[in-house]
């Protein structure tokens, strides 16, 4: 898995707990939130932030590299030789 995939995967995780945290803070009124569950919240939103800006900086449109047989001639031939009807036989 690349960083950028792993970013992503944390991420996805750190909101789906955002969410759960906002929902069960959403169960009080304004000013009753309790002060561990408004500390979680503000971890939490800080965490999605830093993650964010992380994936930002990351990079994850490098070109694929081709699997391509460069300067191996003894093999590409080895190859075609195999995949070629005669020698399937």
């Amino acid at each position: 898995m690349s960083e950028y995939e792993d970013l992503q995967q944390t991420l996805q995780t750190v909101l789906e707990i955002l969410h759960t945290l906002e929902n069960m803070a959403a169960k009080y009124t304004p000013g009753s939130v309790p002060e561990y569950l408004q500390v979680q919240l503000e971890e939490k939103r800080r965490e999605v932030t830093n993650l964010q800006s992380r994936l930002k900086s990351v990079s994850d449109n490098l070109p694929v590299r081709p699997f391509v047989f460069i300067g191996r001639d003894e093999e590409k031939n080895k190859c075609l030789n195999v995949l070629s009807p005669e020698q399937r036989g």
